[in-house]
C-alpha cells in the first residue's frame, strides 16, 4: 500500500500512541524472557541445592524468605540472587535488542509494518473526509442497533450508523 503524500500529518496524542505501542511491546518481549529465566534459575534453584549446601553458602542463614511481605519457604538468598539475575537478565536482552540488527529484523520491523499499514488506513479513512456521527446525536442505547452495518454517509458528508427500527 502506498502512502499519498497528501495524508494528514499525526497529532500530538497520535504520535505519542505510536511511540507508546513501540515502547510498550518492546517492554513487554524483554520482561516476559527476563521473567522466564528467573523462573527457570527459580526452580533449577530448588531443585540443584540441597539445604545442607544452601545452608554452607550462606553460613547458617535464615530458612524462609520474603517476597512482597510474604514469607515463603525459600531461602531469602535464593530470591535475591533470582532477582539479580533476572535484572541482568532483562538488561542484556534490552542492550541486544536496541543493537542487534537480526532481533530487529525479526520482532521489531513486523510491529513497524503493523504500524504503518494503520495509519496508511488511518490516512484512508480520513480523505474519505466522512465520520460517524457522535453519539451524542445517536438513539438511545436501549433500541435494537444492528453494529454490523457500516456508517453511512449522511446529507451533510458525515456518517451515521443505520438503526434498526423493530
Amino acid at each position: 500500500m502506498d502512502d499519498s503524500p497528501g495524508s494528514d500529518p499525526l497529532t500530538r496524542a497520535e504520535r505519542l500512541n505510536v511511540f507508546f505501542v513501540l515502547g510498550v511491546s518492546q517492554v513487554v518481549q524483554v520482561l516476559t524472557v527476563a521473567v522466564l529465566t528467573a523462573m527457570i534459575y527459580f526452580i533449577l534453584g530448588l531443585i540443584v541445592l540441597s539445604p545442607e549446601l544452601r545452608a554452607t553458602w550462606t553460613h547458617g542463614g535464615a530458612g524462609d524468605g520474603t517476597l512482597l511481605g510474604i514469607t515463603i519457604p525459600v531461602p531469602d538468598a535464593l530470591i535475591q540472587v533470582d532477582f539479580f539475575l533476572a535484572a541482568l537478565t532483562f538488561m542484556y536482552v534490552s542492550a541486544h535488542a536496541v543493537s542487534d540488527e537480526h532481533y530487529r529484523e525479526r520482532f521489531l520491523d513486523p510491529l513497524i509494518d503493523d504500524l504503518q499499514v494503520t495509519l496508511i488506513a488511518r490516512d484512508r479513512y480520513r480523505a474519505q473526509g466522512l465520520r460517524c456521527s457522535p453519539l451524542s446525536s445517536s438513539p438511545p442505547l436501549d433500541q435494537s442497533h444492528d453494529f454490523s452495518t457500516p456508517c453511512r454517509p449522511t446529507s451533510k458528508g458525515r456518517r451515521s450508523r443505520a438503526v434498526n427500527s423493530a
